[in-house]
């Protein structure tokens, strides 16, 4: 083991991450030839290794995360117990934690991506936060395998606060980041219908209304970045519906976030998720 980063997936995540790591010359494996520079072994047998897969939902309509593309690659990698598995791909909470009881591994933690795909690079070495989550994980303790990607992480990027905490945690602090986005994006789009219907001037209006710090002016864009309504792209559509199913199997009820996603399903003309494999399965 004589390599410090291995990337398995190059997708925008992948790609940021080995951006962010370009320092520590990493290796990628990439199921598309075009973008794999290693093979999955030389990858999969290096000190730090980061798994940065997709997690697709069901149906272009919505459904649960299928996360059978992480569950294959963990299903090849070999037990090590002196690298440290770094899970960047978003998956349902308690995912880690069952991988690790699934393949009786130690050595894996889940570190969340907070990343826009059409500048996935920038946001990665200007990240606000590292959160690191461990399947065994207690309070008042110290996890070898999360303090080994703590140490990574502060070794390139001294100056972003790490958090570490419980793998369930960190899983649910990358969806509830997700899902109040796109819940913003879905009420500030209700607001801009509401002002048209009135014959109202939603820019006039929200100048005022961002003038409150609380609220801030992310994601108040209407119509958004892409010229459309709504919200698009590889991730919330998926994330969304992924917490959907989460919450209805915990016996919470996801009304807010259903409706959020109705409405976002009437007011989007361009389904542009339904033609991205890593928003929907294919």
């Amino acid at each position: 083991m004589n390599k410090e980063v291995g990337i398995i997936g190059n997708g925008f995540v992948g790609s940021a991450v080995a951006y962010g790591f370009a320092s520590k010359s990493p290796l990628i494996h990439d199921v598309n030839q075009d973008l794999s520079y290693n093979t999955f072994d030389e990858v999969a047998d290096c000190k730090h290794l980061f798994v940065c897969l997709p997690t697709p939902m069901v149906s272009q309509f919505g459904g649960e995360a299928n996360t059978s593309i992480v569950e294959e690659c963990f299903q090849r990698l070999n037990k090590n117990q002196e690298q440290v598995i770094i899970l960047k791909s978003t998956v349902p909470v308690g995912t880690t934690k069952k991988l690790a009881e699934k393949h009786q591994i130690r050595n894996l933690v889940h570190c969340p991506e907070f990343l826009t795909a059409v500048n996935a690079k920038h946001d990665f070495i200007n990240a606000e936060r590292t959160v690191i989550g461990s399947p065994y994980y207690q309070s008042g303790t110290v996890e070898k395998y999360s303090e080994m990607a703590k140490k990574l992480f502060i070794d390139v990027f001294p100056d972003t606060p790490v958090y570490t905490m419980s793998s369930c945690e960190s899983e649910l602090v990358k969806y509830t980041a997700n899902c109040f986005l796109a819940t913003k994006v879905g009420f500030f789009n209700m607001i801009f219908a509401f002002a048209n219907t009135m014959n109202l001037d939603y820019h006039r209006v929200l100048e005022a209304v961002l003038s409150d710090p609380r609220i801030g002016a992310a994601h108040t864009q209407v119509p958004g970045p892409d010229g459309d309504l709504g919200f698009g792209g590889t991730c919330f559509p998926k994330d969304i519906n992924a917490l959907i199913k989460t919450l209805e199997k915990n016996g919470v009820s996801p009304n807010i976030l259903e409706s959020v996603w109705e409405d976002n399903m009437n007011y989007r003309s361009n389904w542009d998720w339904a033609k991205n494999e890593s928003a929907v399965k294919k």
